[in-house]
């Protein structure tokens, strides 16, 4: 909160209120992205039917959506003040990443694919921005840890013993030709992985790999990534200052 604070990202929900616990709505979020690029864009005509024009986020809306960082939940509704949900919000923050040139969105298969954000994957709309990914990125290991804490923590992967005659006794893990082992997935220590949207797997799989998305402590240690949750302005803070510090 002080670093969103600080860089004056978030408006407050009230006299000297951060609200850390409220949710964030697609609005906001795309107010925030917008701030940093200091007021980017213009216009008044964002192109979707619940966007009035003259709103507090229009000119957010139009500039996020134009730019391919975010876009509607149908070819005609953005759903301003709706709250944007775990999945979306690590498509958003791929696709601002890319929107910036970073390095950090060549690092996996994340890519661009042809459903927008709409959660049935269906309609694209006039400059909708793209959620699926069709890429066949791997990662080093799942990332979990705390939402509001420093960082994920990756699980080390996939030590194979090679089955092949005459291979040395200490030998480092490999197949029987002896080419390294596939590296495991980002994905593959959260009970809940099937659950996120088909659009939305790659790009989760590249912001658990980055270290922007860590798990959630479900039931008896188990590890969640809840891409159908809520995200509260404290989580999206915490997110938004990893993705700067990594892209420094």
């Amino acid at each position: 909160a002080r670093f969103a604070g600080a860089r004056e990202l978030f408006a407050g929900v009230g006299p000297s209120q951060f609200g850390p616990t409220e949710s964030l709505s697609r609005a906001m979020l795309v107010t925030v992205l917008r701030r940093l690029e200091n007021g980017a864009g213009d216009g008044d005509g964002s192109g979707f039917a619940d966007v009035a024009p003259g709103s507090w986020y229009t000119g957010s809306v139009a500039w996020a959506n134009a730019a391919g960082i975010i876009g509607g939940v149908s070819d005609t509704d953005f759903a301003p003040n709706r709250a944007i949900t775990r999945e979306e919000l690590a498509s958003t923050l791929y696709r601002y990443a890319r929107y910036l040139g970073s390095d950090l969105v060549g690092a996996t298969g994340a890519g661009a694919g042809a459903a927008n954000e709409a959660e049935a994957g269906t309609g694209t709309g006039a400059g909708a921005a793209n959620e699926a990914a069709t890429g066949a990125g791997t990662g080093a290991g799942a990332a979990t840890g705390s939402e509001t804490g420093g960082g994920a923590a990756g699980a080390s992967a996939g030590s194979a013993t090679n089955p092949a005659a005459g291979s040395s006794a200490g030998a480092a893990t490999g197949t029987a030709t002896g080419s390294a082992a596939p590296a495991a997935d980002p994905l593959a220590g959260f009970a809940d992985r099937a659950e996120l949207s088909t659009w939305a797997t790659e790009v989760t799989r590249w912001a658990v790999e980055t270290g922007l998305l860590a798990g959630r402590a479900g039931k008896d240690g188990v590890v969640l990534l809840a891409p159908k949750s809520e995200v509260t302005r404290a989580e999206a803070a915490v997110k938004l200052r990893r993705l700067l510090e990594r892209l420094i």
